[in-house]
């Protein structure tokens, strides 16, 4: 990227350069490097806001902006950061990147304490995917959705998303995510004191934790 990025900084197309920059800001995010990669988020965004604007880029870059104060714990700027992202790929009719921004969104909800926010957000992408026919992407959502409901107390609902989200993800072969989902259906019943059915989501979970080499779930067994 970098060579990318100096060649491009002495030419007049600022588009390659703000993509560029977008695209090593995604990099850098995916590395953990998240002051880097705000940095290089910022960068397209100036280059992008200028008097020929590029949508498309203005709302990934404030996407991978977002995500980035959130993983640097600033909940509140991630959180309306994030919002103008979601409302940058309303704007261009982009469905995939809003129901993407959606799930960060919720997560950003979630660690703020709005439950019925998260669950709102979580929802409306659900929608997209279930439309996409993107089983896998819907069984983690699902199971996210569930933690939403556990965590206020819903159990029915949350048992129904798991045993949705289950169901996906036996169709994908996800051992991964089937031993999430148990973990998930184990510590319900363990709260509702059923114990037997508890100790056998258990079992599973150690069965699938094996099989997809998830170590951190093997605690549940």
């Amino acid at each position: 990227f970098d060579q990318a990025i100096n060649g491009l900084s002495r030419t007049d197309d600022r588009y390659q350069l703000a993509l560029t920059l977008a695209r090593r800001a995604n990099a850098y995010r995916m590395l953990g490097r998240y002051g880097e990669s705000i940095q290089d988020a910022d960068r397209a965004l100036e280059l992008s806001q200028t008097k020929e604007k590029f949508p498309d880029l203005i709302a990934a870059a404030l996407q991978m902006k977002g995500e980035s104060f959130f993983r640097q714990g600033q909940i509140h700027d991630a959180a309306a950061i994030t919002e103008k992202a979601v409302q940058s790929f309303d704007r261009i009719q982009d469905e995939k990147g809003v129901s993407t921004t959606q799930v960060t969104l919720g997560m950003i909800y979630r660690a703020m304490g709005d439950l019925g926010r998260a669950k709102q957000l979580y929802n409306q992408a659900l929608e997209f995917l279930q439309k996409e026919g993107d089983i896998a992407s819907q069984s983690g959502l699902l199971n996210n959705l569930s933690v939403l409901h556990h965590q206020e107390g819903e159990y029915e609902l949350a048992l129904r998303h798991l045993d949705e989200s289950l169901e996906l993800s036996r169709q994908t072969g996800d051992a991964r995510m089937q031993a999430l989902v148990h973990a998930s259906l184990g510590d319900i019943y363990e709260e509702i004191e059923d114990f037997e059915l508890a100790d056998q989501a258990h079992n599973y979970t150690e069965s699938y934790a094996r099989q997809a080499n998830a170590r951190f779930l093997l605690h549940y067994s």
